[in-house]
């Protein structure tokens, strides 16, 4: 079981730099874009993608750390889709 150390998550829609001291290399992709979701009040099934700011490429949902090439001190871009929110449109009747 591979450690990966200081990574760096970029959240794209908040702008937030979250830092993660370690972490284990065996995690995938989609289970710490779940988490990160929580920690942002996201709900945990908000769709996201995970990017290698290195590499600019983008990680595969069931990829671990390890598997797609994560290193210690690295950054993340994570980029989650934006929901609808707020009261809505008001509906009037033309009547």
């Amino acid at each position: 079981m591979t450690k990966i150390y200081n990574l760096t998550v970029f959240v794209e829609m908040s702008g937030k730099r979250l830092v993660i001291e370690a972490v284990n290399g065996e995690v995938t992709a989609r289970e710490l874009l779940e988490d990160l979701a929580v920690q942002i009040n996201k709900p945990s099934t908000t769709k996201g993608v995970l990017v290698r700011k290195s590499t600019r490429k983008q990680m595969l949902p069931e990829h671990t750390l390890s598997e797609a090439g994560v290193q210690d001190n690295e950054t993340l871009i994570a980029d989650f889709e934006a929901t609808a929110g707020g009261p809505g449109l008001p509906i009037y009747d033309f009547r």
